[in-house]
């Protein structure tokens, strides 16, 4: 009976402990999602700059057909620019993918170092305090006979 008191303890402990690892996991998954979801996020945005792009380009050759868009030199030179500004633009959206991606997995890495940081100090914590509580109860209990009666007054 004198054991029941550490041990509720040892288990509330680890109780404890799980729950706390948990939430450190599921805030890593959590992370890793919505890194995905901003990822796609920008890869989206990449694929409309591309899309304009297309559109731009076109529009720009079909006023050449059509003769309204001057000389094809300067369509030529309207294109190119039109390739520089919106590679560039698409670049950047690539990169924001790619950033986002490294953040969200940077932050799911301290998520799961912190779980695993819990998991081992609940683990010492629920150890020491049961193995401290043992061996209190040792110490009392092989106290000499005057040592205890003294306690006892």
């Amino acid at each position: 009976m004198q054991y029941v008191a550490p041990a509720l303890s040892f288990l509330a402990t680890r109780q404890r402990t799980r729950a706390e690892v948990d939430q450190m996991r599921l805030k890593q998954r959590e992370a890793k999602v919505q890194a995905s979801a901003k990822a796609l996020q920008y890869q989206q945005k990449a694929n409309e700059i591309l899309r304009e792009r297309t559109r731009m380009n076109s529009m720009l050759r079909a006023k050449a057909y059509a003769g309204r868009g001057g000389e094809s030199g300067s369509i030529n030179t309207l294109m190119a620019l039109n390739n520089t500004n919106f590679g560039r633009d698409y670049l950047r959206a690539v990169q924001g993918a790619e950033s986002s991606l490294k953040t969200g997995m940077i932050q799911s890495d301290i998520y799961r170092d912190s779980a695993s940081q819990i998991k081992r100090a609940g683990r010492f914590d629920a150890y020491a305090k049961l193995t401290s509580t043992i061996e209190t109860k040792k110490s009392t209990n092989n106290a000499p006979i005057v040592d205890r009666q003294l306690a006892d007054k």
